[in-house]
């Protein structure tokens, strides 16, 4: 079950709180089930939560100035809000820092007849969103990224799609312009550091990463995240493999509580797995073998076995890596990114399958 999307909606007026109240109930009666919404009108002082349908109303101490909205800025996933552009503009001008943290930001008048997306229209989802936002409230949607007018690849709203990795954002800025500007442009990906870092088969390149990698590890009871870290980084550059490629780490469910373990997760911003002796043991292919190992958790091999099995059995590129007390094993899964337009160049080194479509 996937987590509610947590969406603020923000009015000053009397007719801005009715509108929200409006918003708020046909969204939940067209998707309640993936919605989170939280009702502020600041100039009324009042403040309506509602999950999954149902209202729960509690007083709020708002001040007639702005600083309601911070905190809906840092913890919300959206921002709708219904009023002029100017007073959204001045609320959240102080909190941006960049498309790539920053919420979805829209604005729509209290009467409804336009949605406008005003910050994070790819990457946090504001188009998307006005979209839906049309759609059930019939406001025309008022678009303004050069990529949607132009009616044109947008490679961030494809990466985001596709849960590939943008590995230099500035890069990305001028393949977006060199795409408009008809200039020669293309994809690379890729999950070697070296070819990230260095491969430029066309004039502007675009650089995504697949999270492909999965990463195995076994180690002795208590061992630190920063221990572990430097270990995965000294792997990873050894073998020139980009850690942004690191899609889960796994071991057995004996180091289900090591903190370590679950902190490197957590920086990695990967997902984490366990998997039992037995489990393990069933699977059957060439691995390392330690008698040690055996005699302490019930299977010769935690890292390498881990790693293929959470890969889908993929193709092993590091085999087990010991030191102090840790073993590292690195397996690569194969999988696909669908729906790359076929007018888009691309090159690709990694157990990728790409598959195009012609465009309309």
């Amino acid at each position: 079950m996937t987590d509610k999307m947590e969406i603020g909606i923000i009015s000053f007026t009397q007719a801005g709180g009715l509108l929200a109240e409006k918003i708020a109930s046909l969204l939940m009666a067209e998707e309640g089930s993936a919605y989170k919404i939280e009702k502020i009108c600041l100039l009324g002082r009042s403040r309506t939560d509602g999950s999954s349908g149902a209202a729960c109303k509690k007083e709020q101490e708002d001040s007639l100035t702005l600083s309601g909205v911070t905190q809906a800025f840092w913890h919300k996933e959206v921002l709708l809000f219904i009023g002029a552009c100017g007073i959204a503009v001045r609320a959240i001008a102080p909190h941006l820092k960049d498309k790539y943290t920053d919420p979805a930001v829209l604005v729509m008048d209290e009467r409804a007849h336009f949605v406008i997306p005003l910050l994070s229209g790819h990457i946090g989802g504001a188009n998307a969103f006005g979209k839906k936002l049309a759609q059930v409230s019939g406001s025309s949607l008022v678009l303004t990224t050069a990529t949607d007018v132009n009616d044109t690849f947008a490679v961030d709203v494809f990466a985001k799609e596709k849960k590939l990795c943008i590995y230099d954002r500035e890069q990305l800025k001028r393949f977006s312009a060199a795409l408009l500007e008809g200039t020669e442009c293309g994809i690379l990906f890729t999950n070697r550091k070296s070819e990230a870092d260095n491969a430029r088969p066309y004039e502007h390149t675009a650089v995504l990463l697949p999270r492909n990698l999965y990463l195995g590890i076994g180690c002795r009871r208590g061992k630190g995240f920063a221990e572990l870290s430097e270990f995965v980084k000294e792997t990873t550059a050894r073998y020139d493999l980009c850690e942004e490629s690191i899609a889960a780490i796994a071991s057995i469910d004996l180091k289900k509580e090591e903190k370590g373990i679950l902190k490197l997760a957590e920086s990695l911003q990967s997902a984490v797995c366990f998997y039992s002796a037995e489990q393990l043991r069933e699977i059957e292919g060439s691995f390392s073998s330690s008698e040690f190992v055996s005699q302490i958790t019930g299977v010769d091999n935690v890292c390498e076995r881990a790693a293929f099995l959470a890969s889908g059995r993929g193709r092993c590129l590091v085999a087990r890596q010991a030191k102090d007390g840790m073993t590292i094993a690195v397996y690569e899964k194969q999988c696909e990114v669908t729906d790359l337009p076929e007018e888009i160049c691309y090159q690709n080194s990694t157990g990728l399958r790409i598959l195009c479509h012609e465009s309309a």
